[in-house]
């Protein structure tokens, strides 16, 4: 899954984007990912409703039923026993700190964090996937801010760069 709520506006989004933002986003694997995204979009509408502004506790409240709902499809569709609610709210200050434009860092070792409770594993293709996912979304803000749209250039890069990702995912 993990997270894509920085700059982009979902309620107001085309299908077309909305489909890359699926296909982009990573799923563990699940069978039937429309289930997990639906609850996934709606944490995003929230966010986009409420915005960055608001206060965290009403951003926790509001988003973090619909991320919750999203790992607990995912731990049933991937046969995973993992600790569903500290996922979602690792995927909260994941979307959190992307939208505050933190550190590359900071939000690598988020979603480090949250591969590693995911997988119950310390592999280094946690890390290595980790660093591209980390790489793929702030790349996709930084084009998104200074050209408002994505090329087939752009998509097709990352498109590439998730793929990368899910395969050193799938070697744990």
């Amino acid at each position: 899954m993990v997270s894509k709520a920085q700059d982009i506006h979902f309620m107001g989004a085309s299908n077309d984007m909305l489909q890359f933002e699926k296909e982009i986003a990573y799923f563990y694997g699940a069978s039937d990912p429309n289930r997990i995204a639906a609850h996934y979009l709606e944490a995003l509408k929230q966010f986009e409703i409420l915005g960055i502004t608001e206060k965290e506790e009403v951003l926790e409240e509001k988003m973090l039923p619909s991320l919750v709902q999203a790992y607990a499809e995912i731990a049933k569709q991937i046969h995973l026993e993992f600790d569903i609610n500290e996922a979602a709210k690792l995927e909260l200050s994941l979307i959190l700190s992307q939208a505050r434009k933190e550190s590359f860092e900071k939000i690598k070792n988020i979603m480090q964090d949250l591969y590693k409770g995911i997988f119950t594993s310390d592999s280094f293709s946690i890390y290595k996937a980790a660093m591209l996912r980390t790489f793929l979304y702030q790349y996709k803000i930084s084009v998104l801010q200074n050209e408002n749209h994505l090329t087939e250039n752009d998509k097709n890069l990352m498109l590439l760069l998730a793929k990368m990702s899910e395969e050193e995912l799938q070697n744990i």
